[in-house]
C-alpha cells in the first residue's frame, strides 16, 4: 500500500550542540573574521551598515566574555546552532550581556547590548520645531533615540538564518511632533510616547567555511539621518 503522505523531510528535532570553549573560541575568531566581509554584501543605500555592525558586537561580546570566564580550570561548554552554523542566539545575547559586568564600556556600547534584550536609550536630542503647535511660534523640542534589536531563527530558499530585526524610535512627550513630523513612523504597542522611524532586517548563516548574508527588508523616516547614525555605530563596534 503507497504512502497517504510523501515526500516529507526528516526534521531535526535537536538542533543544538554543545561545545567546549576552546573549540568555541576558534570558531568564534573564524566566523567573525569571515563575518565582516561577508556582511559587506548587505550594505545597500537604504540599509546603510547598520546591521552588520550589530552582528559584530554580539559576536565579539560573547568572544571576550568566554575568553574571560573560562579557562584551564573552567570549561563551560557552549551551545552552537546546528542549523545556522553560529552561536545559539539565546545564549550569545546572554554572554553578550555579560560583558558590560566585566569590562570598561561607552554609554553607546552599553546602549547597543541592553538593546539585545529591548528598548534602551542611545541619544537626547533637540531640534526646532512647530510641529503640534503656532507656525508662528517655533520651539525646540527634545526627545530620546532608543533602539531594539531582536533575534530570531527564519527559514528562507531551504536554509536557515540567523536573523536580527533592528529598530530605531524617537520617544518623545509631544505627541504632535511624533506624528506630523516624520513621513514614516510606526507607534509602539507598548508605550504610547514613541514612534518607530527605521525597521530594518538582515540574516547570517555559516555553511562548512563560508558565511552567507541575507539582506530582508528596511522602512525608515526620511527624516532619519542613516549615514550619521551608521557612523556611530560602525565606531562602537570598534570598541570592543
Amino acid at each position: 500500500m503507497n504512502n497517504i503522505v510523501t515526500d516529507l523531510k526528516e526534521i531535526d528535532l535537536k538542533p543544538i550542540e554543545f561545545l567546549g570553549h576552546r573549540e568555541s573560541l576558534i570558531k568564534l575568531r573564524v566566523i567573525l573574521g569571515d563575518t565582516v566581509i561577508a556582511l559587506n554584501k548587505l550594505i545597500r543605500p537604504d540599509s546603510g551598515c547598520l546591521i552588520n555592525n550589530v552582528f559584530i558586537v554580539a559576536l565579539k561580546a560573547q568572544f571576550k566574555v568566554l575568553e574571560y570566564l573560562n579557562d584551564q580550570h573552567l570549561n563551560c561548554s557552549i551551545p552552537w546552532d546546528k542549523r545556522t552554523g553560529l552561536p545559539s542566539h539565546p545564549s550569545m545575547i546572554a554572554d553578550a550581556q555579560k560583558y558590560t559586568k566585566f569590562f570598561q564600556c561607552s554609554e553607546g556600547l552599553k546602549s547597543v547590548l541592553d538593546s539585545l534584550l529591548g528598548w534602551s536609550f542611545f541619544a537626547k536630542e533637540e531640534l526646532l520645531c512647530c510641529c503640534g503647535g503656532s507656525l508662528l511660534k517655533p520651539r525646540n523640542v527634545s526627545f530620546d533615540v532608543m533602539l531594539n534589536h531582536s533575534f530570531r531563527i527564519d527559514y528562507t530558499d531551504d536554509n536557515f538564518y540567523l536573523v536580527v530585526k533592528q529598530l530605531v524610535g524617537i520617544r518623545c512627550s509631544n505627541k504632535g511632533h511624533l506624528k506630523n513630523h516624520y513621513n514614516f513612523g510606526k507607534m509602539s504597542r507598548v508605550t504610547d510616547d514613541l514612534s518607530m522611524i527605521l525597521i530594518s532586517e538582515g540574516g547570517l548563516r555559516k555553511y562548512h567555511e563560508e558565511i552567507f548574508s541575507r539582506f530582508y527588508l528596511t522602512q525608515k523616516a526620511d527624516q532619519f539621518n542613516l549615514e550619521e547614525f551608521s557612523r556611530r555605530i560602525a565606531s562602537i563596534a570598534d570598541e570592543i
